[in-house]
């Protein structure tokens, strides 16, 4: 199978044609990481789990709400690159959901992961970032379903 995504391709931000690098592999941090949100599955801690390494944040989330059929209230950065905020791919860092945030949090740090709250799952069938940007989760299926044929169809 091959993956890839269109996003660097139609959004360099420097103005420029340089291909910059992905980013830097860390294979102490995955595997420290990716323990962590094991063990914490299988004690309870955590809920729901994906990884952010195909699409970033943005699709994790949106990928998230459309299998589970829950919403998500996301806190969107009021600064910074918001274009690598959510479409970063960087390895070694999870989307998680749980029931007791101060518990994970607390314990992320005490075991050197860092973490933090972007939001929360909601039982309103919407997938929300910000104030200003929303998508029902039936839309979205809709898309994500549609986008193959109806390219295909021309």
């Amino acid at each position: 199978m091959m993956a890839g995504l269109a996003y660097p391709s139609t959004s360099n931000t420097h103005g420029d044609d340089i291909i910059y690098a992905p980013p830097p592999l860390d294979l102490v941090a995955e595997q420290k990481t990716g323990s962590f949100v094991r063990q914490q599955i299988l004690g309870g801690g955590i809920s729901a789990a994906h990884d952010i390494s195909d699409g970033g944040l943005a699709v994790a989330i949106a990928e998230m709400t459309m299998r589970s059929g829950f919403g998500a209230d996301i806190a969107v950065p009021k600064t910074g690159n918001l274009h690598g905020w959510a479409f970063g791919e960087d390895q070694a860092r999870f989307v998680v959901t749980t029931a007791d945030s101060k518990t994970l949090i607390a314990e992320a740090k005490e075991a050197g992961i860092e973490i933090t709250k972007l939001g929360m799952v909601s039982d309103r069938s919407e997938l929300k970032f910000g104030d200003d940007d929303t998508i029902s989760i039936t839309d979205l299926n809709a898309v994500f379903d549609g986008c193959i044929p109806a390219l295909m169809a021309g």
